[in-house]
């Protein structure tokens, strides 16, 4: 096989796992935020921000897991909630890329003014993210209908 040609399967190849996120789990998703958001009916939710470096916004550097509870802001519940029946979640290896959770949970152990702790099991088709989480509150622009 041609040198060229040997390069450019080994250059597919590589660009193929990379996107399947092959390579094992990302950096630690040791960084987390809680913001508002607008569920599938549009009404309100919130939702739980995990990423490897510090979030200043609702839209958190990538990688990142994003996890929505399809539940009003106020009150917050200390409970657990299944992915798929209470809860959905999304992971974000690079910008303009999303995998949905195929399963999971989360469980949220503290909800307080100042912010949340929890951990979360989630599977997603490339990997799987279980991790204990604390964070604050951040401000979102997000409105509700």
């Amino acid at each position: 096989m041609p040198p060229k040609t040997l390069s450019l399967y080994a250059l597919t190849l590589l660009a193929l796992t990379t996107g399947c996120d092959l390579f094992g789990p990302a950096p630690s998703l040791s960084h987390a935020a809680a913001t508002n958001g607008c569920g599938p009916a549009d009404g309100p939710t919130w939702i739980i921000l995990l990423a490897s470096d510090p979030i200043r916004s609702a839209t958190p550097p990538t990688p990142y897991v994003s996890v929505e509870i399809w539940q009003p802001v106020i009150p917050v519940l200390v409970q657990a909630y299944a992915i798929g029946s209470g809860a959905s979640a999304s992971y974000s290896p690079w910008p303009g890329t999303v995998q949905r959770a195929s399963g999971g949970s989360v469980a949220l152990t503290k909800v307080d003014s100042a912010g949340i702790e929890g951990t979360v099991d989630l599977q997603f088709p490339a990997k799987t993210v279980k991790t204990a989480f604390s964070g604050p509150w951040i401000r979102s622009s997000s409105l509700c209908n």
